[in-house]
């Protein structure tokens, strides 16, 4: 009978880290411009950092209101890199994009407001500009700049539709600045942008939406792997009692609806019948894909306890905890140089119960009332350098927790830590020591048949094929033997992609964030594939933005992280190292087997090679608007971490990947150079 009882426990404790579903709700990323050591236009004793992170705040307020869900890209006065913030809203697959600036000028103060959209921007980004800037005319009556066209990083690489808007003038004292001072005005403003949002969002009466999806076998982790399918499920919307039996081959299936909330319920043999609810918008396309879990479900090992991350062995006890540090001892940490030797600077031991996900709130009610299970989880957010205290228990089992000595014996509870202030150290260039040595490189300026430039490289492992996405990131190319091969054109499938298999290209579906094992195949010349990642449960994800969780075997572990917002986490290859983006902190490298941690700077685009043994990323600077410098660097993930230098050179270099380093430790490089494809033969040095 105990051995019964502790399966459907485990069980069902593992339900409770399973990541969140995603909402059908409409997500709008704000982005509050400039902040930290970048105040932006100074003028009229008003600094731009604060007054659109004010708006911004009360836009957020304005937005949750009428049920939108948003995400800032900050909330404090904070720095954060162009990049992260861009791809912090693709990596959650938001809907929309806004960023919020006042703007100033040289010379005679000029007044007015203005919105800008990328140059390649399509309709959808245009007209959410439109009602943008309408609204906000209408709101302050300033003089009407327009709507404009710029590569402001902010727009050009959000795979989603975009604007920027510049409120007025912050030098100009006598009309503007008197708007932007005003708290009443500011509040005006707020109320102005979420109209046009919310009407750029809105519904036409009669207009019907649309309702698709996929039936999957729940791997554990919900649709972050839509690997495996069940092709012929029966779909049925409850409310209407419409059925459809899900396609043959992708398991897929629609509805066509009238605007509202829907309960989608699936079911298939040998699987348990689920549901989910969903909203259909007017006009527009809801996924919803659900997944079934087999009705005969292994007994969990020693290992699945989900709640708790493994202790880290003997090795991590001489490194000092992050948890336990002193904000004064992390602000020590020294800044890691190109081509030096990284320490681990944390561990990783955290002790915590997930958030349950809303679609089996019932499940999780019904087994509290048979295991008498509480679990409380407090939280206290004050955001800045320090902002989180976690206060987690688990009282009716009491055995929640880390520990630093034998991982067998008997848990005791954590109940609270508080994380420390982690520094954002600078990545020095030193052009002398260990490097890596570039054998030969060539530019390529590739262009779509319709004579766009594509964007975003991501090499192969053999090094012969480039896959190249568009700038909306809504189309895939592969360019091989000197040709540009369409592989897709569907929304995201451009953004993040992955080899796998022989010649296989995984794209993620338009639900998937960018920590999701891609849902959908296809083959190098631009055809569907049936094959699916299948990663079986090894992943690494970011949940809530804030946690970061890794799931490996069967087992659920949650890192302990710097104190950030995350734009991606990805486990490496070999199952050895997870990389964590965050947005103000920077790029981050867990080993796993000791929980040690290495903090690589404010860097942005982490990219594992084929094999787990090296981490290539970038560093940028900016001027709140665009990069005004870009380089690469690698990091070698032997024992000990040496970060190298790649491409230093005066051009702006962003977006590396690399392909298999080869037993003389030769890789080809992709990445991207002002616009250009830069591809580079490299080869790594012996360390010294």
């Amino acid at each position: 009978m105990r051995a019964r009882l502790s399966f459907v426990l485990a069980f069902f404790l593992g339900l409770l880290a399973l990541p969140s579903l995603a909402s059908a709700q409409p997500l709008i990323v704000i982005d509050a411009g400039h902040g930290g050591t970048d105040p932006g236009a100074v003028g009229c004793s008003i600094i731009e950092a604060n007054v659109v992170l004010d708006v911004a705040l009360r836009l957020r307020t304005e937005l949750e209101a009428a049920g939108i869900r948003v995400a800032l890209t900050r909330d404090v006065d904070e720095f954060v890199a162009l990049s992260a913030r861009a791809d912090f809203a693709n990596s959650m697959s938001a809907d929309g994009f806004v960023s919020v600036h006042s703007n100033s000028n040289a010379g005679t103060p000029a007044t007015g407001t203005e919105t800008w959209i990328a140059n390649a921007a399509g309709d959808r980004s245009l007209s959410l500009a439109t009602l943008l800037q309408d609204e906000m005319i209408m709101t302050w009556g300033l003089r009407d700049r327009g709507v404009k066209r710029a590569d402001f990083v902010v727009v050009r690489d959000t795979t989603m539709p975009a604007a920027l808007t510049e409120l007025a003038f912050t030098n100009n004292c006598t009309t503007d600045a008197t708007f932007l001072s005003d708290p009443t005005q500011r509040q005006a403003m707020a109320e102005a942008q979420a109209r046009a949002i919310l009407a750029w969002l809105g519904v036409s009466p009669g207009m019907t939406g649309t309702l698709r999806g996929v039936v999957f076998e729940d791997q554990g982790v919900g649709t972050m792997d839509l690997s495996v399918r069940l092709p012929g499920a029966t779909v049925r919307v409850v409310e209407t009692g419409a059925s459809v039996a899900a396609d043959a081959t992708e398991a897929a299936w629609l509805f066509d609806l009238p605007p509202g909330t829907y309960t989608v319920e699936a079911s298939a043999p040998g699987h348990t019948t689920e549901t989910r609810s969903c909203d259909v918008t007017s006009g527009g396309t809801t996924w919803c894909s659900v997944g079934l879990f087999p009705t005969s479900m292994p007994t969990p090992d020693a290992g699945t306890d989900a709640a708790v991350m493994a202790a880290p062995d003997a090795a991590a006890s001489t490194t000092p905890d992050a948890a336990t540090s002193s904000s004064a001892d992390a602000a020590s940490t020294p800044a890691p140089d190109a081509g030096t030797t990284m320490r681990p600077t944390a561990g990783d031991c955290s002790c915590s119960v997930a958030s349950p996900a809303p679609a089996r709130s019932g499940l999780l009610a019904l087994a509290g009332l048979a295991l008498t299970l509480l679990v409380v989880r407090a939280r206290s957010r004050a955001r800045g350098r320090a902002r989180r205290l976690a206060a987690i228990a688990s009282l009716a089992l009491g055995a929640s927790a880390c520990s630093t000595s034998d991982p067998a014996a008997p848990a005791t509870s954590e109940l609270s830590r508080t994380a420390p202030s982690i520094p954002s150290p600078t990545l020095e260039r030193v052009e002398q020591g260990p490097a890596v040595r570039i054998l030969g490189e060539r530019e390529l300026l590739v262009r779509t048949p319709e004579g766009a430039l594509v964007t975003a490289p991501f090499v192969s492992p053999d090094g012969a094929t480039v896959l190249v996405a568009s700038t909306d990131f809504h189309a895939l190319y592969a360019w091989r033997e000197e040709r540009l091969t369409p592989l897709c054109t569907t929304q995201h499938c451009g953004y993040e992609p992955r080899f796998f298999g022989e010649g296989l290209v995984a794209t993620r579906t338009p639900e998937q964030s960018a920590s999701a094992i891609p849902g959908d195949a296809v083959t190098l010349a631009g055809t569907r594939a049936t094959e699916r990642m299948g990663a079986r449960g090894a992943l690494a994800w970011v949940e809530d933005e804030d946690t970061v969780r890794v799931r490996i075997d069967g087992a659920t572990r949650t890192l302990r992280a710097h104190d950030d917002r995350f734009v991606r986490a990805e486990l490496s290859p070999d199952h050895r190292h997870v990389l964590v983006w965050g947005l103000v902190q920077g790029v981050s490298l867990h080993r796993l087997s000791d929980g040690a941690r290495f903090d690589l700077g404010v860097a942005g685009h982490p990219h594992f090679d084929p094999d787990g043994r090296a981490l290539l990323f970038d560093r940028t600077d900016d001027e709140g608007h665009t990069l005004t410098a870009g380089d690469v660097y690698l990091a070698e993930l032997g024992p000990e971490i040496v970060v190298r230098p790649v491409l230093t050179t005066t051009a702006i270099e962003t977006s590396p990947t690399l392909s298999r380093i080869d037993a003389d430790g030769h890789a080809t490089l992709a990445a991207e150079r002002d616009g250009a494809i830069v591809l580079a033969e490299i080869a790594l040095s012996p360390a010294d």
